[in-house]
């Protein structure tokens, strides 16, 4: 479960993680769409692609909520979190337990200190047709995949995936100042993760060790890339 909510939203950029969904998904994407300004879908994608490529970095605090498709609080955490382009991304978890999700640009590492092991997987498997990449790519193809519609209130972009079968159905992103400040979405199962940012960095220089993982002797590694 630890593994599939952290990349759902990171990789996913959080990279990310969320305010206006409700816990229902069908309920869900019917109030973003009925709050949504779509006029002009082409421009307003272009609007978001213009905000984002300000950023090259980003680092920030988050407190998660993870909430079912009945209105159940799941799990709550809280930790740091940092993005880099092209595709690289740190989500560690302060609270409740102590995990580490690393995406370098090729693999995804997962170190979980509570089983004291290490999970590898390819980075492709798991961000395809995941709209939470756009935050740390430039790749058109992936926007070829979503459509992008502005809320009601101007500092609220609704990213669908047109793919049905995306982990990721929709991802509601709130700005400040052109500033991420929180991030919604809701998987394939009508699960909602909710994330609010503070303390946040934008293009400040990053410790080249950011998105490396450090991991102990003793740890179990279980390498599930395909052999090169």
């Amino acid at each position: 479960m630890k593994l599939q909510n952290c990349s759902a939203y990171v990789l996913t950029t959080c990279f990310g993680l969320f305010t206006i969904f409700n816990v229902n998904v069908a309920h869900a994407l019917t109030q973003l769409e009925a709050s949504a300004v779509v006029t002009n879908t082409a421009s307003v994608k272009q609007k978001l692609q213009n905000i984002l490529a300000k950023t090259s970095n980003y680092s920030a605090e988050f407190k998660q909520e993870i909430i079912d498709n009945e209105g159940n609080l799941l799990q709550s955490a809280s930790g740091l979190i940092s993005l880099a382009k092209p595709n690289q991304m740190r989500w560690e978890t302060q609270f409740p337990d102590e995990t580490v999700l690393v995406a370098d640009g090729k693999s995804v590492f997962n170190l979980d200190s509570a089983v004291e092991q290490l999970t590898i997987f390819e980075q492709q498997d798991i961000g395809q047709n995941n709209p939470l990449m756009l935050l740390v790519s430039d790749d058109e193809e992936q926007w070829k995949q979503v459509t992008v519609s502005q809320t009601s209130t101007q500092n609220q972009y609704a990213i669908v995936s047109v793919d049905p079968t995306s982990n990721i159905r929709s991802v509601l992103l709130t700005f400040s100042q052109d500033t991420l400040v929180s991030l919604e979405s809701v998987d394939i199962q009508g699960q909602v993760n909710k994330l609010a940012f503070d303390s946040v960095k934008v293009n400040q220089a990053m410790n080249p060790n950011t998105f490396k993982v450090d991991v102990p002797d003793y740890f179990v590694i279980d390498d599930q890339r395909s052999p090169s």
